[in-house]
């Protein structure tokens, strides 16, 4: 019975994380609309929050019900395991996530300032274009 109980405690827990893995993936985008030029790049920055939560929940499901419920010798030892190696990917993912959202804010800097050289370039090579339109007498004025 107490393998019963267990499971279905896992099970529920499993279905919980799931259900509300998938609303935040559904309701992200909202979040997130306006922060990324590219609706490729939210839809990717989503992902990558979704699948923090799920690793995160299903690690936390693992470890809690092992220790609330006291199932089978194999299962107790087998299940916390598996949490601890949950959350240590979602340790590693939010790691890999934090580089790269500065990596990303980085190379948005030098986009930045790329864009802003060439637009001041361009802004000098009009303002040197118009002073040497100035400076060469048009052919009838010379003349007189």
């Amino acid at each position: 019975m107490r393998n019963d109980a267990y499971l279905v405690l896992l099970l529920v827990g499993l279905l919980i994380a799931l259900a509300d893995g998938q609303v935040i993936a559904r309701n992200a985008s909202a979040c997130l609309h306006g922060a990324y030029d590219d609706p490729r790049h939210e839809r990717q920055a989503v992902g990558l929050v979704v699948a923090l939560f799920h690793l995160t929940m299903l690690g936390l499901v693992c470890l809690v019900t092992s220790q609330w419920l006291y199932p089978s010798l194999a299962v107790k030892s087998l299940v916390p395991r598996i949490g601890v190696l949950l959350l240590l990917a979602a340790l590693c993912h939010g790691v890999t996530v934090i580089v790269l959202s500065r990596l990303r804010i980085e190379q948005a800097g030098v986009e930045r300032a790329e864009a802003q050289l060439r637009e001041e370039r361009e802004q000098d090579d009009r303002e040197q274009r118009d002073e040497d339109a100035r400076e060469v007498p048009h052919p009838d004025t010379a003349a007189t």
